[in-house]
């Protein structure tokens, strides 16, 4: 009686275990395409960085300034 309660427990925090290994694969899954989602913004930030400073400052200065006067239009 006493042995099938403990093989009882025991297969019961088996099963608890091989969930929390799932969701902790789960996570780490989820952990592993946020990083990779941020390494690829993180490179696209730094060709548009590229990008912009081949912008002329005087370009890119009469840019800006039509961005503001089209944000207070609206």
């Amino acid at each position: 009686m006493y042995i099938d309660s403990l093989k009882e427990r025991i297969g019961r925090e088996s099963e608890y275990a091989g969930r929390m290994r799932d969701e902790k694969y789960e996570q780490e899954l989820k952990v592993q395409k946020s990083n990779q989602r941020i390494f690829e913004l993180q490179k696209t930030n730094e060709q548009m960085g590229r990008l912009l400073s081949k912008i002329p400052p005087e370009i890119l200065e009469e840019l800006q300034k039509s961005n503001r006067n089209r944000a207070k239009e609206r």
